[in-house]
């Protein structure tokens, strides 16, 4: 798919915008704070209405009014040319395809895929498990509706267990039994996928790592759950033996919440034991594993959207980084510098400045 326009109207410090995108690569250039990488962040909710940089929808609409709306054209390769609607008002969003509501985020979740390339991806290998939980999650839930509606279901139930823990109810509450019964079906749905997609990521890893990074080191993802059990019926089993343990604690210690993934790089843990390039050789890797598991899970072209990534690279990793990419994907890249000249790439150039945007003629890198 391609993304041909975008009107923006009070998002984040965008008053108005209207933007037409050509059949090139868009490189988008301005000094920090101007708007970069609120403009990526926009163009990235049409996948999932969901932020790569907050969960709280009320940081996207700009300061002093009510709402953020989001207008896109899209050449898409299912549906033709598609123009999507969204609104993000603080305590909800609401968003309309060619005209009708979109009733059930399920039956939109997958139609646009985007993936983001940012500088804080760096945070999977650094960060906490919430941060590798939430990649996970969000690939999942873009792809896969019947993955959604567990995770949603999961937490709804985990909230409501964990409210009746801490009132400390007997063990043997029927209570505890019903939420229960809700959590160990969403649990198990979850936790088979996530094994799909880690083997998934796995499988195309290494030869994006190896593109980049000319290493012939390989590269692996680990699901590391925090419970050995998979089926309903042993989510159940676990879930009630371990309540006098939950109970001390008034929260539920166990299941697919409390999951983590490792990046490992030959046979030991990329974090504590590799270099600076290898880790962010492997982040790219990773994402670029992603691009294609949405690519081949949903038949379309993901958009590519690298916010401020280029100048974290020396020069074989970045030309590496743009071998591994495929040709035929849409490309929004931002930075504060123009990109050095690359025989790989070519762009157009949009500047950005206090939230307004305008076209730059085409620019060379000293």
């Amino acid at each position: 798919m391609r993304i041909t326009g975008l009107n923006l109207q009070d998002f984040r410090n965008i008053a108005s915008a209207s933007l037409e995108f050509k059949d090139t690569n868009e490189f988008i250039l301005g000094a920090n704070a101007q708007g970069k990488s609120n403009l990526l962040e926009a163009l990235s909710l049409v996948t999932a209405l969901r932020s790569f940089r907050t969960r709280d929808i009320g940081d996207m609409v700009r300061f002093g009014t009510g709402a953020a709306r989001l207008r896109y054209l899209i050449d898409h390769e299912k549906e033709g040319t598609s123009e999507v609607f969204c609104e993000l008002m603080p305590s909800r969003k609401e968003i309309s395809l060619d005209g009708q509501k979109v009733k059930r985020l399920g039956d939109f979740l997958g139609k646009f895929p985007s993936v983001v390339f940012s500088s804080q991806d760096i945070q999977f290998l650094r960060g906490s498990p919430s941060l590798r939980r939430r990649f996970m999650d969000l690939s999942l839930s873009a792809m896969d509706a019947e993955y959604y509606a567990a995770l949603r279901d999961y937490h709804r139930s985990l909230k409501e267990r964990n409210a009746l823990l801490k009132q400390k109810p007997s063990p043997g509450a029927a209570e505890l039994s019903s939420f229960e019964k809700m959590l160990a079906p969403a649990a198990a749905v979850m936790v088979k996928k996530r094994q799909q997609l880690t083997a998934a990521l796995c499988d195309e890893m290494g030869a994006a790592y190896r593109e980049i990074s000319g290493s012939l080191e390989q590269p692996s993802l680990r699901y590391k759950p925090s419970t050995n059990y998979r089926s309903e019926d042993e989510f159940l089993a676990m879930l009630e033996k371990n309540r006098p343990r939950d109970l001390v604690y008034g929260s539920t210690q166990s299941g697919p919440h409390r999951d983590d993934f490792v990046l490992v790089l030959g046979d030991r843990e990329a974090q504590p034991f590799s270099s600076e390039g290898q880790q962010r050789s492997l982040v790219l890797a990773l994402k670029l594993a992603q691009v294609d598991w949405f690519r081949k899970h949903s038949g379309l072209k993901p958009v590519i959207l690298a916010d401020d990534i280029l100048g974290e690279l020396d020069n074989a990793r970045r030309e590496g980084f743009w071998r591994a990419l495929p040709r035929d994907l849409q490309v929004f890249a931002t930075g504060t510098a123009p990109p050095p000249d690359d025989p790989i790439q070519s762009w157009s150039f949009l500047g950005v400045e206090k939230g307004v945007f305008f076209n730059l003629p085409e620019i060379k890198s000293s």
